[in-house]
């Protein structure tokens, strides 16, 4: 192969490897600006604080990653927490299926929500995170583990 060929050739290989498949559903009429450089996690239980503080859940966020880039499930949680932020998002959950009934109707009352355990993901390469945005003047109100950076 000529060299000119396979200069031309290797940006596409390249760009073609991308580790990451990160797919965002909003919910309707849920939007909100970018607030932080990376977003906070949440547990179940916290939903109540969030929403008290006026969040709103913004939508849904699905990652899937190759084994080059995921040894742990923290390393989804940290590409979740960057992309969250991209989307407006302040604070993510991870709807993981090991979530029980009782965290799930805490979830759905404080946002309005109908998730149901059929909706959750499970698996070591690929999760599934709620987006919520708290409005800034709303960050006083929450603990000092919830509040976010901007």
């Amino acid at each position: 192969m000529r060299p000119s060929l396979l200069l031309l050739l290797l940006p596409l290989a390249l760009g073609g490897c991308n580790p990451w498949k990160i797919r965002y559903e909003p919910r309707t009429g849920a939007a909100a600006s970018p607030a932080v450089r990376k977003a906070t996690r949440f547990l179940p239980e916290e939903s109540k604080a969030l929403a008290q503080a006026g969040g709103k859940a913004l939508g849904a966020l699905e990652i899937e990653a190759s084994g080059m880039v995921v040894e742990r499930a923290e390393d989804l949680h940290s590409k979740a927490r960057e992309e969250a932020a991209k989307h407006g998002g302040t604070h993510f959950l991870h709807l993981e299926n090991k979530l029980g009934a009782a965290d799930l109707t805490v979830i759905n009352e404080s946002f309005g929500m109908t998730l149901k355990q059929a909706d959750l993901v499970s698996g070591s390469k690929r999760a599934l995170y709620l987006i919520v945005a708290v409005p800034r003047e709303g960050w006083s109100s929450l603990s000092k583990d919830l509040q976010p950076l901007p």
